[in-house]
């Protein structure tokens, strides 16, 4: 399977190549990477288009919107087969029916996406915008956070911290000439001091969790201990015990299962 995947990439590199070249030499003239890079982009936007727009409906998109289309549509396939693939009646003997799974993973998305008008396919790409617009902000704000918490145990190290934190964006916010950044900055600034107002609470929360952790590692090394007692107290030939020896085996035996499920259920 690997060397078919290798085989795979060698030949689209090498395809790849040879249309470079073909488009140099249609449009004469020496070689210049980013000429050439554009005008294969505009090659296989030219070539596919077409195909899009007969898949996916509307000639009035263009091809910005063409491509959002195609994006959503492999969105929806991957959703689409995996609903479908855990569907009972889609398997023959165990075995998932590839082709019908597969069928109804492209005619449902082609169906939704060729169908979608401007109004709707707007909204869903501002929840995506939103989306993304958020996580990009959030994200310095959450390694911050953990870079505190681990950097020191300190928790007047780390206050300080958020406190030039929420200096740093409060200073973006007053100073930003766009209402758009200013309004995230603040937002950010605002959740940094939500997190400086909780952090004796957050750090006891996160040593209490320390704690567990580690007093689940030593009943799971307990256990662990348990079972392999147990297993060679129960793997003694029986050819050499008496009915009282075996006996007091399975009464031991018995000790260890209780023992293990007390320590489970603690």
């Amino acid at each position: 399977m690997k060397k078919r995947s290798y085989l795979f990439f060698i030949s689209m590199f090498a395809s790849l190549l040879f249309l470079v070249q073909f488009v140099s030499a249609s449009y004469g003239g020496s070689f210049d990477l980013r000429s050439e890079t554009e005008n294969l982009i505009n090659l296989v936007v030219d070539f596919t288009e077409p195909f899009l727009q007969a898949v996916f409906g509307g000639d009035y998109w263009d091809g910005q919107m063409l491509f959002e289309k195609f994006l959503l549509f492999a969105i929806l396939v991957a959703i689409v087969y995996v609903a479908v693939s855990k569907a009972p009646f889609f398997n023959k003997d165990n075995k998932p029916l590839k082709g019908v799974i597969w069928t109804i993973s492209f005619i449902i998305p082609i169906l939704s996406i060729r169908y979608i008008d401007m109004g709707w396919l707007n909204t869903i790409l501002m929840t995506y915008q939103a989306f993304g617009i958020a996580m990009t902000t959030l994200l310095p704000l959450i390694i911050y956070f953990f870079f505190l918490q681990g950097v020191t145990d300190s928790s007047t190290i780390s206050k300080i911290g958020w406190i030039l934190f929420i200096c740093v964006f409060l200073g973006l916010y007053t100073t930003t000439d766009r209402d758009n950044y200013s309004q995230w900055y603040f937002f950010t600034a605002i959740v940094a001091f939500v997190f400086l107002l909780a952090d004796g609470t957050i750090r006891r929360y996160l040593d209490k969790q320390k704690q567990n952790e580690g007093h689940v590692k030593i009943i799971m090394d307990q256990i662990a201990r348990l079972e392999g007692e147990r297993k060679a107290l129960q793997n003694l030939p029986p050819s050499t015990q008496t009915d009282w020896a075996i006996k007091s085996k399975e009464r031991e035996i018995e000790q260890y299962y209780e023992k293990i499920r007390q320590l489970r259920h603690s």
